[in-house]
């Protein structure tokens, strides 16, 4: 947990993570189109699967396209649309991490043809939490002499 904890306070400015869940579908298992509003900002799922050596089809993590949640403003009555012009299926090969807006509808495609756990999809999943401004080191105004006494100058002159 501290390297998706460092990863998420680097790259996406959130100090922690939740509690992570260590999930596993089998054959029949899938888990519906929902959002996860209230858990924290950006969703996670690290993939455990051996993927080039499973047993089964499906588990892919699908990602509804950003177009879809605009489907009206590129309507084309002329253009037909298939499953996958809707959504993004990314596959759990194993150590992917998989980061996205928790707000954007996900889910899990269903699983076929494995029924031994030790087989099925396996994945740690949970979400980046308590967005807030983030450094490391520090800046000394010697590097850049004035530059903060520049931008603030400025930052008021557009206010007067």
């Amino acid at each position: 947990t501290d390297a998706l904890t460092a990863f998420g306070q680097r790259e996406l400015g959130c100090r922690a993570i939740s509690p992570p869940w260590l999930s596993f579908y089998v054959d029949g298992c899938e888990q519906r189109l929902h959002a996860d509003v209230p858990q924290g900002p950006f969703a996670f799922v690290l993939s455990l699967t051996r993927w080039e050596e499973r047993r089964f089809s499906g588990g892919e993590t699908s990602l509804l396209r950003p177009e879809t949640l605009d489907y009206w403003r590129g309507f084309d009555s002329s253009v037909g649309l298939e499953r996958g012009d809707l959504v993004a299926e990314v596959q759990p090969l194993f150590d992917r991490l998989t980061v996205f807006d928790a707000r954007l509808p996900h889910g899990v495609s269903r699983v076929e043809g494995e029924r031994d756990p030790r087989g099925g999809r396996l994945v740690l999943h949970g979400w980046f939490t308590e967005p807030a401004p983030f450094s490391e080191g520090s800046r000394v105004e010697e590097e850049e002499p004035g530059r903060l006494a520049g931008l603030a100058t400025e930052e008021s002159t557009r206010h007067v």
